[in-house]
């Protein structure tokens, strides 16, 4: 008998195993959550690069998030951790919001994250009160936000996009923010209402700051840029240029090269190349910035602003910079934008023959792209931005540092 059973089980177990690796993958809800709540965990380090977090969850997500961001937290499910347990139902089942604010000052949080899957609004609120089960307090903290969708000024909402293999997950995501004003509160809720795509909205709520605090350039700048962004036009320009009052050339130089790229991206290229105008009289010469300008003016399917000519001239300075690889992959787009397909080809060698000569660096653009330059040239054809859009969002990346495209904003 004994020996059947060590012979049944070694054989059933590699019969199923043969059996699922003919299956197609299917991520099941569990697994899916946890590469969720990793990825959230991750962004917000990411985020906050040497800050200490202290997050306030739910029993079980408070434990994910440790182990998977190395933050802290407090109300984990181990024997040990009875204050912890304590400490989050007393926020959590808080009859005002001061006393949270208090609690939450005390223990050092810096984000309330609520998951669907793990809210534990009303379990925290039930054991600390001593209420029955199937009771739901809605005057407590937690369980009020929950219920109102409303939170108060000192808490900054994020946003962090559940995955669709995730159709009833949501997420309350919270950073505490002590001593902001309204306005900049509302500022936070318009970053968060555009991480949403809701841009409207977003206008509304900057515009709502603005009234409280005229002056207040970041929010001048926040406006600007989600109107030149999303809707584009001169008056977002203007919008936008009172934002940049009282930095510094530097400044303005690299924020007109970020909303360039997302302009750009979202197909405003008139608005991206004053924007990167702008860049160039705040700092002319600035040679990351002419690189963008001429990649833009000899490659533009919008005719209004391709300009090849002026691209040329803009790229012939910058070939001044030998040891730049891009540099000559623009010159090569110019020279091709004006019909010299010959001077084009010999650009894109010269600029293979840089970047094969430079060290691996992940910086770098990939030599493949240029060699699909190269190829496109010797066959007669200069580039044009509608059928080339990862190009150019390639080139103009290598320029500035963009932002990060995850929806997570603070």
């Amino acid at each position: 008998m004994a020996v059947c059973l060590f012979v049944f089980f070694p054989v059933n177990s590699l019969r199923q195993t043969i059996y699922n690796l003919g299956r197609p993958f299917e991520l099941g809800l569990e697994e899916a959550f946890g590469i969720y709540i990793r990825d959230l965990s991750h962004a917000l380090k990411r985020a906050n690069p040497g800050r200490d977090l202290v997050v306030l969850s739910g029993p079980s997500t408070t434990t994910y998030m440790m182990y998977f961001g190395g933050t802290k937290g407090i109300g984990t499910l181990y024997w040990e951790n009875v204050p912890g347990l304590k400490a989050a139902a007393r926020i959590y089942a808080a009859r005002t919001e001061p006393e949270a604010l208090e609690l939450v000052k005390r223990h050092n949080i810096s984000h309330i994250a609520i998951f669907a899957s793990d809210a534990f609004a009303y379990q925290y609120t039930r054991l600390l009160r001593g209420l029955p089960f199937g009771s739901e307090p809605k005057d407590a903290f937690i369980p009020s936000m929950i219920t109102n969708l409303a939170s108060p000024p000192w808490l900054r909402p994020l946003h962090f996009q559940p995955p669709s293999q995730l159709p009833a997950e949501w997420l309350i995501l919270l950073e505490v923010k002590h001593g902001q004003t309204l306005a900049q509160a509302q500022m936070g809720v318009a970053a968060y209402l555009e991480a949403r795509g809701q841009i409207v909205e977003a206008a509304t709520a900057l515009k709502s700051a603005l009234e409280l605090e005229p002056e207040n350039r970041d929010g001048w700048l926040q406006l600007g840029k989600l109107l030149v962004v999303h809707e584009g036009g001169d008056q977002a320009l203007q919008i936008f240029e009172n934002g940049l009052i009282a930095r510094t050339p530097e400044e303005v130089t690299e924020l007109c090269g970020q909303t360039a790229l997302l302009c750009f991206q979202n197909a405003k290229h008139a608005e991206s190349a004053s924007l990167l105008r702008r860049a160039l009289l705040a700092t002319p010469g600035h040679s990351a910035s002419i690189n963008a300008l001429a990649w833009l003016l000899a490659t533009s399917n919008n005719d209004a602003v391709r300009n090849p000519t002026e691209a040329l001239s803009l790229a012939l300075s910058n070939s001044l910079h030998p040891h730049k690889s891009t540099y000559f992959d623009t010159l090569a787009a110019a020279q091709a934008a004006n019909g010299n397909m010959a001077d084009a080809i010999a650009s894109m060698k010269q600029a293979i023959e840089i970047l094969a000569s430079l060290p691996p660096d992940p910086s770098n653009p990939d030599i493949k792209n240029l060699y699909l330059h190269l190829q496109h040239y010797e066959a007669g054809k200069p580039f044009r931005v509608g059928k080339f859009l990862n190009l150019m969002l390639l080139t103009l990346e290598a320029v500035f540092d963009g932002p990060s495209l995850i929806a997570l904003t603070s």
